[in-house]
């Protein structure tokens, strides 16, 4: 009965050493694996776009067009505009915009050709101190866009700029629409990856926030009724404790900063219609003050 006992110990201990080999052997072929892999898929590049001609810009209007509603995007000619008026001295006193792009940039020509497949435009109000993002776009057609996590490594190139010259921006902006329709759970998906990504506690100011028209005067596609939407609101730099509330003095300074700078210098190049914009922008704002309670939640909104 003792050798057998002793053979049965010993083929114990060697079937613990072989499996014990066989998960190495493994762990190192998925380490090989995933360092050709690698290699060879393709790589997400962001770049600042400041001028007009570039054929990034070109593309990257070409996608915003695309994926966004024409009642929700400005015209072509006036994104033009924008990014030309960006670069000027007088412009640069008052905000600071950011056109980004994101290309797929192949590892190897095989794989996939350099193609544009996200766009982040931002402004940040160096009076407000706030910033604004207006466009965030990424081609959902494009399969290597959701695997690279684009929409994260735009923003994290916003973030680090963001960071690295504004130390006391106290927040940034973004409007999301209201509503169950897969559009909008795409878009919270979206920013909780983002959220959760970059430790930013996102959190939806609780007023009947109202969107602006965009065109007051005119009755075609781009004819944009206000809607109710959401205003989310969060912090890059806060080590404080977790905010509840707002104050309704900071939440009308918000809605001036939103209102008043960025949905009002819409139509700078047209004296007539900027001043005719103004006077709308003002009494909206007017109207959306009035219904401020003295302290303004702060909610989490459910796909968050």
């Amino acid at each position: 009965m003792e050798p057998e006992i002793k053979i049965t110990i010993i083929s114990t201990s060697g079937a613990a050493v072989l499996g014990f080999l066989t998960r190495i052997i493994v762990e190192l072929f998925r380490r090989r694996r995933i360092k050709i892999e690698t290699k060879l898929s393709p790589k997400v590049e962001i770049r600042e776009v400041t001028d007009k001609d570039d054929p990034d810009f070109d593309c990257a209007l070409d996608l915003v067009k695309r994926r966004i509603p024409p009642n929700e995007r400005v015209r072509r000619e006036e994104m033009e505009r924008w990014i030309e008026e960006a670069q000027t001295k007088e412009h640069r006193k008052r905000k600071e915009e950011y056109f980004l792009v994101a290309k797929i940039r192949p590892r190897n020509n095989k794989i996939v050709e350099d193609v544009i497949c996200g766009f982040l435009y931002a402004e940040y109000s160096l009076s407000q101190k706030y910033l604004f993002i207006t466009y965030l776009v990424v081609d959902d057609n494009n399969p290597f866009a959701s695997e690279n996590n684009v929409s994260n490594e735009l923003f994290k190139y916003l973030k680090r700029k963001v960071m690295l010259r504004f130390r006391h921006c106290k927040g940034v902006l973004f409007e999301i629409a209201k509503g169950d329709s897969l559009r909008n759970r795409a878009r919270m998906r979206l920013f909780r990856r983002i959220a959760r990504r970059e430790h930013l506690e996102l959190k939806e100011i609780d007023i009947d926030y109202k969107q602006p028209s965009l065109y007051i005067w005119e009755t075609s596609e781009f004819s944009y009724h206000e809607e109710e939407i959401s205003l989310i609101y969060g912090s890059f730099f806060s080590k404080k404790k977790k905010q509840s509330y707002l104050s309704r003095d900071k939440v009308i300074r918000i809605l001036n900063y939103i209102y008043r700078e960025a949905y009002g210098g819409h139509f700078e190049d047209n004296l007539e219609n900027q001043q005719k914009y103004q006077n709308y922008l003002n009494g909206l704002f007017s109207r959306v003050v009035k219904t401020l309670p003295e302290t303004v939640q702060l909610e989490k909104p459910g796909e968050f």
